[in-house]
């Protein structure tokens, strides 16, 4: 799993999209207005990109994931979850294996060594 974390306008979009065009991933983002920002900047950067979907249509099951990805990443996580129950998220958690842990963050105020993980 790999966690791409910083404030916003740091390039987590960006480089999600890059990620998606890379190993054809879906980009599922938290409403119609950001999947249209995401592939309008896929088209920026030159990617090609299957168009993301929303929120809505990941809990609704109006798409076929395992036809035409090879997995999904969720933009902006934390308001995705929020989304789905309906609050905000006041802290973020987060348990994962470290053997398949790759840690990026993306702010100009702090340097990589920041963001301290333990097994």
């Amino acid at each position: 799993m790999k966690l791409i974390a910083g404030s916003r306008g740091t390039g987590k979009t960006t480089r999600l999209i890059q990620i998606a065009a890379k190993n054809n991933y879906l980009l599922a983002c938290v409403n119609k207005q950001m999947s249209a920002y995401a592939w309008n900047m896929s088209k920026e950067l030159g990617l090609d990109i299957i168009y993301p979907i929303t929120h809505e249509q990941l809990l609704l099951g109006d798409v076929l994931l395992g036809l035409f990805c090879e997995g999904i990443l969720i933009d902006d996580v934390d308001r995705f979850i929020g989304k789905s129950l309906n609050t905000a998220i006041s802290i973020k958690a987060v348990s994962m294996s470290t053997d398949d842990l790759e840690v990026r963050v993306l702010d100009p105020h702090f340097s990589d060594s920041t963001f301290i993980v333990q097994g």
